[in-house]
């Protein structure tokens, strides 16, 4: 099952995702090094996501769905926007709340992309 991450459109600039491609390295006497990808999803993405300036409301919807997805396991799909450009499945690392004021809260969360579950 997944879930889909609501307001995702409160994400913050701040956001950001990574990609560290895996490859395997073998070094040959002679100086060359030849790589090659490590399995079939070698670019897999990190992703940092910070939902800023919540009301109470909205803050307790994104905590809902980390909670639920921390814990279910279930992975959340998060849709292509201005920060990715193509649709992924992610799975929960942690996530943060922080209250700014008494109406306003923070949440940031740490993900990492997962294939075909």
């Amino acid at each position: 099952m997944s879930l889909t991450l609501r307001h995702q459109d409160k994400m913050s600039i701040s956001s950001s995702y990574s990609v560290a491609p895996r490859h395997r390295n073998v070094e040959f006497g002679d100086g060359y090094i030849q790589r090659t990808p490590l399995g079939l999803q070698h670019k897999r993405r990190s992703l940092s996501v910070v939902h800023t300036n919540l009301d109470p409301q909205r803050a307790d919807e994104v905590i809902s769905d980390y909670e639920n997805a921390m814990y279910t396991g279930d992975h959340m799909i998060l849709y292509a926007n201005g920060l990715l450009r193509e649709d992924g499945q992610f799975y929960l690392q942690s996530f943060n709340v922080e209250m700014t004021s008494p109406e306003i809260r923070s949440v940031s969360a740490s993900l990492i992309e997962v294939y075909d579950l």
